[in-house]
């Protein structure tokens, strides 16, 4: 399998109704190391899949890589707030069918789930702090004003 070819896309296909384009950006190939680590987890036709990861690559290079980005978090915090509910509820039935097993099975994988929740959530709130710039104010010599803004 050859890596994807760079292609340049035109200015006017990035913007959309009403906005400035930016300008061309060439787009991102994949090696084939990074293709094989993306098509190890599918079966079957892995272009949809490796096209997938390559348009996430574009969008976090881009000009809108920050907001991509955040964007990028949310659902990933979406994802393993949903896998963790589903997990509850696994649990639940688990522990009601009195399945020791099943129970320590389901736990172990719940606190995974868990901690990459958390580290998503932190990373998340630390994108969205990084958009918050302090403000400091300063006067006169003999009047000296701080403030804190959005």
């Amino acid at each position: 399998m050859k890596p994807l070819e760079i292609v340049k896309p035109d200015a006017r296909d990035l913007a959309g109704p009403g906005q400035q384009a930016h300008p061309p950006t060439p787009r991102l190939g994949l090696s084939r190391l990074d293709q094989a680590a993306v098509a190890a987890f599918t079966s079957g036709d892995t272009g949809e899949i490796v096209e997938d990861t390559r348009q996430l690559a574009d969008a976090l290079a881009g000009p809108d890589g920050d907001p991509a980005r955040v964007r990028l978090m949310a659902r990933a915090v979406a994802a393993a707030r949903t896998q963790q509910r589903v997990l509850e509820a696994l649990l639940g039935d688990r522990l009601a069918k009195r399945d020791r097993e099943g129970v320590e099975l389901v736990t172990a994988v719940l606190d995974g789930v868990s901690r990459r929740l958390a580290m998503f959530t932190k990373h998340l709130a630390a994108e969205s702090a990084l958009r918050r710039r302090p403000t400091v104010v300063i006067g006169r010599a003999d009047t000296v004003s701080i403030g804190g803004g959005r």
